[in-house]
């Protein structure tokens, strides 16, 4: 499948989304629900990281696949905190720019975009540890 949903590490604090050559919305959406399910087995938050380093072009429709997701309600367990690893310019503009037409779903969320899986991995677990601490997420 192009499109999957792992945990990232052994504490099941964090998803990766692996996505691989060309995908699909369908594949895209049965991720995200996968995901949730994932998360609503675990009683503490979850950083997800949207591993695109293999990843074919962003299928046709972006903007309004994109702008679903974002306000869908989300896993009683997910943080709101998205890495992004080598996502593509446009993935990156399109989401920036939902944010900014999309005040009330970026006021509760955090997307950070990031070069390598390595980097994510080391922000997931400072974030995570941040909130261990302080109760809130601090970049």
């Amino acid at each position: 499948m192009p499109v999957q949903a792992v945990w990232d590490d052994k504490e099941k604090t964090i998803v990766r989304f692996i996505y691989v050559g060309q995908w699909n919305w369908d594949e895209f959406y049965f991720v995200v629900q996968s995901a949730n399910a994932m998360m609503d087995t675990v009683s503490h938050p979850c950083v997800s990281i949207v591993d695109m380093t293999r990843s074919g072009d962003i299928p046709n429709g972006a903007v309004v696949h994109i702008r679903n997701v974002i306000r869908m309600p989300q896993s009683r367990n997910n943080s709101g905190v998205t890495l992004f690893v080598n996502s593509k310019m446009l993935a990156r503009l399109l989401i920036e720019s939902l944010a900014k037409t999309n005040p009330e779903v970026a006021s509760n969320s955090q997307w950070h975009f990031l070069n390598n899986l390595e980097e994510a991995r080391a922000l997931a677990r400072r974030l995570l540890l941040d909130l261990q601490k302080n109760r809130s997420f601090k970049v």
